[in-house]
């Protein structure tokens, strides 16, 4: 009970940070989600996952690209 509570409350906080800050609240609601796997945790997923888009296409590669790193200057790793 006591852990369903605790990932309610930070289920709550998720949501709130749904708008401004959509990376950290998908963490926050993942957090919650390993605490206690409720429902409201395993919709706030769902919605950090399927409201993201692609902002940057990256060229030059024949496969699928799953990571990347980058520099200060935008470009090295």
């Amino acid at each position: 009970m006591a852990r369903d509570a605790i990932s309610a409350e930070l289920a709550v906080k998720a949501e709130s940070l749904s708008g401004d800050s959509p990376v950290q609240s998908g963490l926050l609601a993942l957090t919650a989600w390993k605490i206690s796997p409720i429902d409201k945790t395993q919709a706030l997923i769902r919605a950090a996952i399927g409201g993201h888009s692609t902002q940057t296409v990256l060229r030059g590669h024949e496969g699928v690209v799953w990571s990347a790193q980058f520099g200060a200057d935008g470009k090295h790793g």
